[in-house]
């Protein structure tokens, strides 16, 4: 169980730091934008500034961070991706996902109750009985 909050912990902080990389990302681009047109939209080919910093991008990183400006930096969104990566390479190594997908057992959910007792469920097979009959 100390897998399963592992992975959710590193999955949490691996998905703010893509969402803040986005915000951080389209906040500076924003602002690029304006100062070469007049208008707060991205310009062409933004998108591919979000994971690159090379070509024109390194050139507007490089000229922004040398006027002062806090410029956007890819390597966030890459480590914020590898978290999401770990994360879901450790969840799945702890046998989570299939725990997650088991229906929750209720009274009435004579399945769910021999999914979530094998025993329950190898017996039914064996003598080929139910529950609800």
């Amino acid at each position: 169980m100390e897998l399963d909050k592992l992975a959710r912990n590193i999955l949490v902080v691996g998905l703010l730091g893509c969402g803040a990389s986005i915000v951080w990302w389209y906040q500076f681009y924003s602002h690029v934008g304006q100062f070469m047109n007049g208008r707060t939209s991205l310009p062409p080919d933004a998108i591919n500034c979000l994971i690159s910093n090379s070509g024109v991008c390194g050139f507007v990183t490089g000229v922004a961070s040398a006027a002062g400006a806090f410029a956007y930096n890819p390597m966030i969104m890459w480590l914020s991706m590898a978290l999401v990566l770990v994360a879901i390479i450790v969840w799945f190594s702890s046998g989570s996902p299939g725990h997650a997908m088991t229906p929750p057992a209720t009274p009435g959910n004579h399945e769910a109750q021999g999914l979530l007792n094998p025993e329950v469920s190898s017996q039914r097979q064996l003598d080929g009985s139910t529950q609800g009959e």
